[in-house]
């Protein structure tokens, strides 16, 4: 290798570093994913088991209830173009069920918030559910609106959608690779005991309507 080569690799290793240290700066200045001791609380009331990812500032609860799998987790990450990109916590939770005459549904809040890449399904028609609260908090799209539309206005589905609405809330029923999925996730809304069993409430009512209308069972 030339003289001229190598000072290239050089510079390039040295600016690669540069960019490496300076996001995991920007990591590191992230809104945390709550406390250690708030999740850790939360796995003790429901009954979960707990775990975490220090380098990657990731927390979990992995639990079941009424035989649906559930797993909640937070973690910190960046998004964004160019000198642009941000940091950002998420809070995604998932049950799984065993898709039976399943549907699509999303929900997504209105209010305002930063543009994100979440995981979720936008297939189907565009709907209102018909009460007044819920279609100003959220927009739909359902490939079976009457049937999403009667879960949406279960009670407690229904309390829970709205106690949660934050700016980049949404809600997912999907199948994916024949396997159903129910997913609530949103980005830096502070997470407290209260508000992650709230979330865990809301996919265990979410999968109780699946089965009580038959769309899913217990995997």
């Amino acid at each position: 290798m030339n003289t001229s080569a190598f000072i290239i690799v050089i510079v390039g290793l040295l600016i690669f570093a540069a960019l490496a240290v300076v996001l995991l700066l920007s990591n590191r200045g992230a809104q945390a994913p709550a406390s250690r001791e708030t999740w850790r609380a939360f796995a003790q009331q429901s009954g979960g088991s707990y775990s975490e990812n220090p380098l990657g500032r990731a927390r979990k609860v992995t639990l079941a209830e009424r035989g649906w799998p559930l797993s909640l987790e937070a973690w910190s990450t960046l998004n964004g173009p160019g000198d642009s990109i941000q940091s950002y916590t998420r809070l995604l939770a998932q049950g799984a069920f065993a898709p039976l005459a399943a549907y699509v549904l999303h929900a997504e809040s209105r209010l305002p918030g930063a543009p994100a890449i979440n995981l979720t399904q936008r297939g189907g028609e565009a709907f209102a559910t018909g009460d007044r609260e819920l279609d100003a908090g959220y927009t739909f799209r359902s490939s079976d609106p009457a049937r999403a539309s009667a879960l949406l206005r279960t009670p407690v589905v229904r309390d829970l959608l709205l106690r949660l609405n934050a700016p980049e809330a949404y809600l997912d029923i999907a199948v994916e690779g024949g396997a159903g999925v129910v997913r609530f996730g949103g980005e830096d809304t502070p997470l407290s005991v209260a508000r992650l069993d709230d979330t865990r409430r809301l996919v265990v009512a979410v999968l109780d309507g699946l089965a009580a209308g038959g769309a899913a069972r217990t995997p």
